[in-house]
């Protein structure tokens, strides 16, 4: 697990940790992660906590040494590093542009690419990408955010494929929480004219675009973080040979 210590990150560590589920934390915060560690430990289950730059291939490949030498596998991996910066195009910086994608999609091609063999090799595993609604659809000032999640769900797309005869199910979760941090605005504000594309009709209203969502509403954090229907769905999807590669969120089960 790659958490921000907090929200969906400590939310899913929480619910793993209750099931009996040994939790592998990576951040740059020790002191965060130390805290979160203790909780874990309080649950019954044991954590590692390992200081990493997701970003940083040499670091990804000591977090994979670390726990290996711990645990000796790994069957699960949340994919939860992500940051934002929001601002016109023109005033992006190549160097935070490139600081978005990093953290958001190359992070992620750092840690399949470091346990993706070890899943394969016993023929079992479970990747959890965070995707977002911005994979799907974009606002102003998110050309950074939105590409960077747009190329997560491709690559989340394309592993499940590549790793569907393998017993290793991938899939792309996203949630909304809270809407006036993600959209600046309250849940009866209006959004931007044709900021959801042609592809999410509704009354212009962020309740609206929660209405359209997979469940209809927002997700609260510990129900993707239980991960209550994605087992079973995801074995389903394995035993028709399908590995899809879809997210779970607020778009239609198979909408492309």
């Amino acid at each position: 697990m790659k958490p921000s210590i907090g929200g969906v990150a400590l939310a899913c560590a929480m619910a793993l940790a209750a099931e009996g589920v040994n939790v592998v934390l990576a951040a740059r915060d020790e002191a965060a992660m130390a805290e979160v560690a203790s909780q874990i430990e309080a649950l019954g289950a044991q954590a590692l906590a390992v200081k990493t730059d997701v970003t940083d291939e040499a670091s990804i490949e000591n977090l994979q040494k670390e726990t290996l030498a711990r645990f000796g596998t790994v069957d699960i991996l949340i994919n939860n590093a992500g940051i934002n910066i929001r601002k016109p195009v023109h005033e992006f910086t190549l160097e935070e542009w490139r600081r978005v994608n990093d953290t958001n999609v190359t992070s992620v091609f750092l840690a399949c690419r470091a346990f993706v063999p070890v899943m394969k090799g016993k023929g079992y595993g479970r990747i959890i990408n965070m995707t977002s609604i911005m994979s799907h659809i974009s606002l102003p000032g998110r050309t950074a955010y939105s590409t960077s999640k747009a190329a997560l769900l491709g690559f989340t797309r394309a592993l499940a494929l590549e790793l569907a005869t393998d017993g290793v199910t991938v899939v792309g979760g996203h949630t909304v929480t809270a809407p006036e941090p993600l959209y600046g605005l309250a849940d009866t504000g209006t959004l931007p004219a044709g900021a959801m594309g042609e592809t999410l009709p509704h009354d212009g209203t962020v309740t609206g675009l929660y209405q359209q969502a997979f469940v209809g509403r927002e997700a609260e954090l510990h129900q993707l973080a239980a991960l209550e229907e994605i087992p079973a769905e995801l074995d389903r999807e394995v035993e028709r040979g399908a590995g899809r590669g879809d997210t779970v969120g607020h778009l239609p089960r198979h909408a492309e």
